[in-house]
């Protein structure tokens, strides 16, 4: 399996150097770049021969992963596509990248035991797993990886007969859902409208808690020796120096570290997950804010801190649960000022600083701690939106949603449409003063 991952990222690497090659000589000459070579034409190569030791579906994978790269890389370029901006694709470094290689079920090729111990993949035969969740359908393909600690990792694509269903059907309170609103805070991750839930012990920020461990084991890597091989390359400097390799004592230490680092991020991602259970079961909607995470991280100096509570990926396992629940998740929008208004009075506090954690309404004199605060107003945000349509109205409406998820949904899209034509009304009968 290792040696696929290599024939794979060395596949990624030969279409990437012909893709620039033609591309530099097409805006040279204007030569038409033509058709990128299949990987059956590398296989024919003399130098490539090891090649044909390794699966065609897992060869041929790759050159569609750089394609899909490249498609991104010009739609992002051309504004067409949604996120962040890529970067051009860049070369699979052996040790850098994360080794994996996907191939499909052909002529079922890959297949399960009927105890579920063991896999067959393609050319690769029988290797004994641990399947952490059982399903019931066809495999249509696998991808193969292999963590930093040396554990390899089999992610299953299988195709259903039926459409997955939630656990239980909260259709039944639709009419009076009970809504909770989570504020993201730097000590507890996320702080309850409910001051019954924020009696959950003070979150353990476990990169600082382990930076001295890693920062030791760190330091002994880099303590170890690289050991000469024979083989040599080209620096951009156009120096002739050899090649090196971790000695055997440096993929000790590296192992070590990856095992600790994997340890912590575990340790963070089932945190996450337990408190996202916590929430989807005893609540019908969670209101969440929608916040930049990246920008957050940049400024402000909370870069390490920010990235150590991991709020993205407790909204991702808070979503991925939901679904199992029939809990919905609305966010609110990342302007939303929900730590500035007075919940009680409604009253918008504009001078209040990061640094102001407990603040007094200047108008009704209530005393209010910043994030339940946030939190109670995302929480009432979404009851004002939801409670001008309800369950009532999309019954109205002929929709039978079948779940409280698609209730919850139906009545916001519902409440944005009745607004949107209440807004473009006023605008059509207020005069027109752009001719002057």
């Amino acid at each position: 399996m290792l040696r696929f991952c290599g024939c794979a990222r060395k596949v990624y690497n030969l279409c990437l150097d012909w893709w620039s090659a033609a591309y530099k000589k097409h805006k040279a000459d204007g030569t038409d770049m033509g058709r990128m070579p299949d990987y059956s034409y590398y296989k024919s190569l003399p130098e490539y021969a090891y090649m044909k030791q390794c699966d065609a579906v897992a060869l041929q994978q790759a050159r569609v992963h750089f394609q899909k790269a490249i498609d991104d890389f010009l739609k992002s370029k051309t504004g067409k596509r949604n996120g962040r901006k890529l970067g051009f694709p860049k070369h699979k470094k052996k040790g850098v990248s994360r080794d994996s290689y996907t191939t499909y079920n052909n002529s079922n090729n890959i297949r399960l035991t009927p105890d579920c111990k063991y896999i067959t993949l393609p050319k690769v035969g029988k290797v004994r797993i641990v399947l952490h969740r059982p399903f019931c359908g066809k495999v249509k393909s696998v991808n193969v990886s292999r963590s930093r600690s040396g554990k390899w990792h089999v992610a299953l694509t299988v195709e259903c007969s039926g459409v997955d269903k939630s656990y239980i059907n909260r259709s039944a309170n639709a009419a009076n859902p009970k809504v909770v609103g989570l504020d993201m805070s730097m000590e507890h991750l996320v702080v309850s409208s409910e001051p019954s839930d924020n009696a959950i012990p003070k979150r353990v920020r476990l990169y600082r808690k382990s930076e001295r461990k890693l920062a030791r084991l760190q330091r002994k890597v880099s303590r170890r020796q690289w050991t000469e091989l024979e083989t040599t390359h080209v620096t951009k400097a156009g120096n002739v120096v050899p090649n090196k390799a971790p000695s055997r004592n440096r993929q000790k230490a590296m192992l070590k570290y990856a095992r600790y680092a994997e340890k912590v991020a575990n340790r963070r991602r089932e945190e996450c997950i337990q408190r996202a259970l916590y929430y989807v079961r005893r609540y019908d909607v969670v209101v969440i804010e929608d916040l930049d995470m990246q920008a957050m991280a940049r400024s402000l100096n909370l870069g390490k801190s920010v990235n150590d509570i991991a709020f993205g990926e407790f909204r991702h396992w808070l979503e991925w649960e939901a679904a199992k629940y029939d809990c919905y998740v609305h966010v609110v929008d990342k302007w939303f000022a929900s730590s500035k208004l007075c919940n009680e009075c409604g009253y918008k506090y504009a001078d209040l600083t990061l640094k102001e954690r407990e603040w007094t309404c200047p108008s009704c004199g209530h005393k209010h701690d910043r994030d339940l605060n946030a939190a109670r107003n995302l929480r009432d945000e979404f009851l004002r939106k939801y409670n001008t349509v309800g369950a009532t109205g999309i019954h109205a409406c002929g929709d039978r949603a079948s779940t409280l998820r698609d209730i919850c949904a139906r009545a916001l899209s519902v409440n944005q449409e009745t607004n949107d034509a209440e807004v473009a009304a006023a605008s059509s009968e207020a005069p027109d003063f752009s001719r002057g």
